[in-house]
């Protein structure tokens, strides 16, 4: 081997953050291989290293051929920028039949949809399975249904994973939705395709860190010196906002915002940059380190450092992984699912179980997805029990006829009430106050009746005010429901993620008029105006960006 590709190889390693003793080791096995690695043309070295790996593997020592295949991966990278192992297979999908179509659908997946080469180039090997099953390929691409994907499937993956499964839909999904980008008409069944959802091993719910485990997490690295102080800080950006391992290296100085309490993630999976908030006692340790602990580096604009050797430099994915695992390892948490990624899972499911919608949850996750981020969120089954047992405890005492009142009518219906408050509930700092109607009238000659429950802290207001409040919000959302259907012909598509936020907004604009009219217009109801000639009158308005007027006119 060439004496100078040896020096670059040292160099290589040495940059990659290697101990001597590897960089040593893996160099003494390069120093053994034939003089045919010396090239740089990807095919041939590729060749040249499974020859020599197969063929002549023998003719090395004991110790060269226990490192002599690690150490070729590494020369290759360095040779050619790519992974020995993702080679040949990458290459498959280039030198098919459907090159062209394939290479057009990868570069729309880089470029456009900015998803990373690994996750584009995995797409394009499940197109390429899926292409070379077709005698032909089509003209008429609509003439491909979801019932031809089902058969592909059903018949190419029988022993494979359901979450597999789902990640191969996914790539059939997304091809399709490219070449509907590039123009041709396509079977709308085909985009409905329904994704599977993963089959985990041993629990339908994805498992989390218990409440013990993540409190001796948090407390596990002392913050009185340099290391202890960063890794306390990597497992409290990821239990406290869900970060990615590979995320927490590339974490710049310059990424946080002191002035907004905000910190910026980059290098993300899907190339999105997220802006996070930091609480309170995260930047309180972030300052801390800053100021106190973090080796004073000229030029150094990463965040969290490493000593190598005698300097200081950027951590890498591994290093993360390596804190988060030795934390585990001393605090004796254990199970085949406690890797690195349940302190991300154990942060989308608090995110989620505190009220934050699952669209929010998803954007601090950075998933582009609902069906991603549903796969991180378990339920705190805890807290719905609670709920439960707060009604049946309730209702054990309305049975008894404590809290009963008086009961009144409105219109044709009667109305029987009971109330107590008082009602204690884990994780709420306030008393609960629950109340029970039981509706009761009369409808084309049959008795109807409908029991309704709530649970509120508003300790004071009158029950029939409470009843009213119920009843206005149900109207006003089951009249826009029936307007976006009947006038907008909405129907039913606004089940899907793409358009349910233009959905919500229509449903959030419908409710401010809804509001506007009852509580800003006296006698709405009877002064003969239409809800059309109100709204117009809102556009002609707004268009006008005469606020004032709309909110304040006079009479309203």
């Amino acid at each position: 081997m060439n004496l100078e590709i040896i020096h670059n190889f040292e160099k290589f390693l040495r940059n990659k953050g290697y101990s001597p003793q590897t960089i040593h080791t893996y160099t003494k096995a390069l120093e053994q291989v034939p003089d045919s690695w010396n090239v740089t043309e990807p095919q041939l070295l590729y060749e040249h290293i499974n020859y020599t790996l197969t063929d002549n593997n023998q003719t090395f020592s004991p110790s060269t051929r226990h490192n002599i295949g690690p150490a070729s991966s590494l020369f290759f990278q360095m040779q050619t920028g790519e992974v020995f192992r993702n080679y040949n297979r990458n290459q498959k999908y280039k030198t098919t039949r459907n090159k062209d179509l394939l290479e057009e659908f990868f570069k729309y997946s880089t470029e456009f949809k900015h998803i990373t080469s690994m996750s584009a180039i995995a797409e394009c090997h499940h197109i390429s399975a899926f292409l070379d099953s077709l005698d032909v390929i089509p003209n008429d691409w609509s003439i491909l249904t979801a019932e031809d994907i089902k058969q592909y499937v059903c018949t190419v993956f029988q022993n494979i994973k359901a979450s597999s499964i789902g990640r191969y839909i996914t790539s059939l999904r997304n091809f399709f939705r490219f070449l509907e980008y590039k123009g041709y008409v396509i079977n709308s069944s085909v985009l409905e395709l329904p994704l599977i959802s993963a089959d985990w091993q041993k629990s339908n719910v994805p498992i989390i860190l218990t409440s013990d485990e993540e409190k001796r997490l948090r407390f596990h690295y002392k913050n009185d010196e340099e290391m202890g102080i960063r890794n306390n800080i990597i497992i409290r950006l990821m239990l406290d906002l869900g970060l990615r391992c590979s995320e927490i290296p590339n974490i710049m100085l310059s990424d946080i915002k002191w002035a907004n309490a905000l910190i910026q993630i980059h290098s993300t999976k899907n190339n999105h940059v997220r802006q996070l908030p930091l609480s309170a006692e995260l930047g309180k340790l972030l300052e801390e380190y800053i100021l106190r602990y973090r080796p004073s580096v000229p030029d150094e604009k990463y965040l969290l450092l490493r000593k190598y050797v005698n300097r200081y430099t950027s951590m890498s994915r591994e290093n993360v992984r390596y804190v988060i695992r030795n934390a585990f390892e001393k605090e004796h948490i254990t199970g085949y699912w406690k890797g690195t990624h349940a302190l991300r899972r154990t942060a989308a499911s608090k995110i989620f179980n505190n009220g934050t919608g699952l669209k929010l949850t998803a954007d601090i996750l950075g998933h582009e997805s609902l069906d991603s981020t549903k796969a991180y969120i378990k339920v705190d089954f805890e807290h719905l029990k609670a709920v439960r047992l707060l009604f049946q405890d309730a209702e054990s005492m309305f049975q008894r006829d404590e809290g009963r009142k008086r009961s009144f009518r409105k219109g044709k219906k009667s109305i029987e009430v009971w109330d107590l408050s008082g009602f204690e509930i884990d994780h709420s700092p306030n008393k609960l106050r629950v109340v029970r109607y039981h509706e009761s009238w009369k409808e084309e000659g049959k008795e109807r009746e409908r029991w309704m429950w709530l649970a509120t802290t508003l300790e004071h207001a009158d029950y029939q005010i409470l009843w009213e409040i119920m009843h206005r919000r149900w109207d006003i959302e089951e009249n826009g429901f029936h307007q976006l259907k009947t006038y907008y012909h909405a129907k039913h598509c606004y089940c899907h993620t793409a358009v349910e936020v233009i959905f919500e907004l229509m449903m959030i604009g419908f409710n401010m008029r809804e509001l506007y009219l009852y509580r800003r217009i006296q006698k709405f109801e009877g002064s003969r105006i239409s809800r059309k000639s109100v709204s117009r009158k809102f556009c002609d308005e707004l268009l006008l960006e005469n606020m004032k007027d709309v909110l304040y006119e006079k009479g309203g």
